[in-house]
């Protein structure tokens, strides 16, 4: 799902930010491998997230 920005103004902005990916010179993977590597972040992102949370749970209790 994309965001969308409540005014157009800011929405140009956000547009002009963000990098196509054929002009990206930073691009040498296949797609599979753009895919893998995007997967691998996302399951780092979770099990962090979790450990933040597993955290919180003992040093204030579980909360609910």
């Amino acid at each position: 799902m994309r965001e969308r920005a409540a005014h157009p103004a800011e929405t140009k902005a956000l547009q002009r930010l963000k990098t196509r990916p054929k002009e990206s010179h930073n691009r040498t993977g296949t797609p599979l491998e753009d895919k893998i590597v995007a997967l691998v972040k996302a399951l780092a992102r979770q099990a962090a997230e979790a450990d933040i949370r597993a955290e919180r749970e003992r040093e204030n209790g579980r909360t609910q």
